[in-house]
């Protein structure tokens, strides 16, 4: 998900585990995504 957001590759694979999740989650909710920070999972799209 962050490679395609532009982040390069070498950065994104050093980051440590808790800042990849942050990463990606931000990325994620910018998309116009929704995390669910209690089940740790993204939440389904509204039908």
């Amino acid at each position: 998900m962050l490679t395609k957001a532009g982040v390069p590759w070498e950065v994104a694979t050093s980051l440590s585990r808790a800042k990849l999740l942050g990463f990606c989650v931000a990325t994620g909710e910018l998309e116009g995504r929704k995390w669910s920070w209690s089940r740790m999972e993204w939440l389904s799209p509204e039908s």
